[in-house]
């Protein structure tokens, strides 16, 4: 009788520690795989992963089957992607390519599928992602406004900050700018025309100037963070020089576009033709052969100035020098 005494409490206390082992365990899982609490508890003994590869190669059977997509197949995709990453949300094609699948027949379930991959901890620094969703919400809009339909301007903002935060990332491509530029050129007008889009350009170009001497000491990179704003600066050039051509007439058009050359080349001179700054002693137009205003030369011989007195003749050029020098 003693002895059964002796096992019933070795067994309680047994059970007490397992107890308190079996949650300590469940903590440590949880700081080594911050994903894991994202896994349903299911009875599989840990074959969660081979489950989901196994479901993944049926998904790609499934649409490699389906000619087109109905509104119930493509429920029925959303509904599969769904259970693999519910089996493994570290599964990372997943996302990324079931969003590609869905976007088309889907969209609002794509975004789903992306947005629960923007929540993992290690996936959701992919920035594939972000453009994605961003192109996904902007097209149906830029197809509506085409077909003269209502404009959803909530999902053109979301779209806009989607891409920002693509760009946020640290492996982004530099295009996903201009699609950031032309979202956001979307949203300030419904016509998002060359002209609305120069606008745009500008006031963000000016917040950045902005940014930039408010934050001097601080080694801020403004609103563009890594990239590199003569891409953005070329950018705009092209934009103004595309608008000039198309619709030189324009009213306003050239306040802009000086407004333009002035902010991004102060104290320059400029090509009128290409709107970009010229070396000095130019005559002519590199680009396109047309007389230009002569700058940086000595006023007394018309030599290319190196520095504030002329180099022949020791001339006073301080002022031509200083206009030039920049």
């Amino acid at each position: 009788m003693d002895s059964n005494k002796k096992l019933i409490v070795t067994f309680i206390c047994c059970f007490v520690i397992a107890g308190v082992l079996a949650i300590k365990l469940n903590r440590v899982q949880h700081q080594v795989s911050p994903t894991r609490k994202l896994v349903d508890n299911l009875p599989v003994a840990g074959s969660q992963k081979l489950l989901a590869d196994i479901q993944w190669m049926q998904f790609i059977q499934y649409i490699g089957r389906q000619k087109t997509l109905d509104k119930s197949s493509a429920a029925n995709v959303e509904k599969r992607l769904n259970n693999i990453i519910d089996l493994d949300p570290d599964f990372a094609k997943v996302y990324y390519d079931g969003a590609l699948v869905l976007m088309n027949d889907n969209p609002d379930g794509a975004l789903k599928v992306l947005e629960k991959g923007m929540l993992h901890p290690i996936i959701g620094r992919n920035w594939r992602l972000y453009m994605l969703a961003g192109h996904i919400l902007i097209q149906g809009e830029r197809a509506n406004r085409h077909a003269h339909l209502p404009i959803n301007y909530n999902r053109v903002k979301r779209a806009a900050l989607y891409f920002k935060k693509a760009m946020n990332c640290a492996d982004s491509q530099n295009y996903v700018v201009n699609q950031w530029l032309q979202a956001e050129a979307f949203n300030a007008s419904e016509t998002a025309s060359h002209l609305t889009q120069l606008q745009t350009m500008l006031r963000l170009y000016k917040k950045h100037l902005t940014d930039m001497q408010d934050n001097e000491n601080e080694m801020s990179t403004g609103i563009f963070g890594k990239y590199d704003t003569q891409e953005f600066i070329d950018k705009m050039i092209s934009e103004a020089l595309e608008l000039r051509q198309e619709s030189e007439n324009q009213k306003g058009l050239k306040a802009l576009l000086d407004e333009v050359v002035l902010t991004v080349f102060p104290n320059q001179e400029i090509d009128p033709y290409t709107l970009r700054p010229y070396p000095a002693g130019f005559r002519f137009s590199p680009q396109t052969g047309k007389p230009l205003k002569v700058h940086g030369v000595c006023k007394h011989c018309g030599r290319v100035l190196k520095g504030p007195f002329c180099w022949y003749d020791g001339t006073d050029n301080v002022a031509e020098w200083n206009k030039s020098k920049h």
